[in-house]
């Protein structure tokens, strides 16, 4: 049993929830969000799945400090692309997944596009900002 603090147990919980470095939530907690909380009013359900460009030329290059800042450069801009009620992960290494509930495939397409677009707005980084994106879209929940 833990001992502690119940604000204590909260932050251990919430940190077994997200990303160390990007403070996004972790692979954990899509998978759990997708076994527990995803329900029909969901659908249709986009998923964008991205890996950055470029990070092990960044990590060789220039040190992993600017890996590290890139990585966290490029949470920042799925957050500000996203609303708040999508889902955005880092799902391991440099790979994101971003949920987003309630979204069709043509919105999902703009998402794209609005992240891309704001990938090349970033300046400062030791390599131009980019990145790779796939996305899907399920009109129902399956057996529905």
């Amino acid at each position: 049993m833990l001992n502690g603090n119940d604000e204590e147990q909260n932050q251990l919980f919430a940190n077994v929830l997200h990303d160390k470095l990007t403070s996004l939530y972790n692979r954990a907690y899509v998978e759990e969000w997708l076994s527990s909380f995803l329900h029909p009013k969901d659908f249709p359900l986009s998923v964008i799945m991205a890996d950055i460009d470029g990070l092990k030329l960044t990590n060789d290059v220039f040190g992993h400090e600017q890996g590290d800042n890139l990585l966290v450069r490029f949470a920042q801009v799925l957050v500000h692309c996203c609303r708040k009620t999508d889902i955005v992960a880092r799902w391991g290494g440099d790979e994101y997944i971003i949920i987003l509930p309630g979204t069709d495939q043509d919105v999902c397409t703009r998402v794209c596009e609005r992240i891309k677009a704001a990938c090349a707005q970033e300046k400062g980084l030791p390599i131009e900002l980019s990145v790779a994106l796939g996305m899907a879209t399920w009109d129902r929940l399956q057996g529905s």
